[in-house]
């Protein structure tokens, strides 16, 4: 898809919003593949764009590579349900750059929150919670 090549291509935007463009699992699939080899994007919101389980899970992927530098990601109003939430939660235990992160959908917040309580110990010093974000304080 062009938009995963020139995510890849990418150098100099750091900032992408695709808010309310209805791309779906297809779309959010093409932008994880560009994320895993862009080091430039550092938001990314994705907001309401029936993006559901497969898509938030590339998405997950993508942010388990060392080569992503996203440092926020707002990717709620979306149709992700529970498997897609817990891809995220347990991608972000790899994840060392994410400081913020809107995911939470409505049915899935208390099993993301459980998932999250379970790893907290590794990716919150301390933990900060926001609502349906969840925080990581900047060094």
């Amino acid at each position: 898809m062009a938009l995963s090549k020139a995510l890849e291509r990418n150098a100099t935007v750091e900032s992408l919003s695709l808010v309310d463009c209805g791309i779906g699992d297809e779309g959010a699939i093409a932008i994880a593949e560009g994320l895993r080899k862009n080091r430039t994007i550092h938001q990314l919101n994705l907001y309401h764009n029936r993006i559901g389980n497969q898509g938030a899970t590339a998405i997950a992927k993508a942010l388990e590579c060392e080569t992503t530098n996203l440092q926020s990601l707002l990717i709620d109003s979306n149709d992700i349900g529970l498997e897609g939430a817990k891809a995220i939660a347990k991608a972000l235990k790899r994840n060392s750059t994410l400081r913020r992160l809107e995911v939470v959908e409505k049915g899935t917040f208390d099993a993301f929150d459980e998932e999250m309580a379970k790893m907290c110990w590794v990716w919150f010093i301390p933990p900060f919670f926001c609502t349906q974000s969840f925080w990581h304080p900047i060094d």
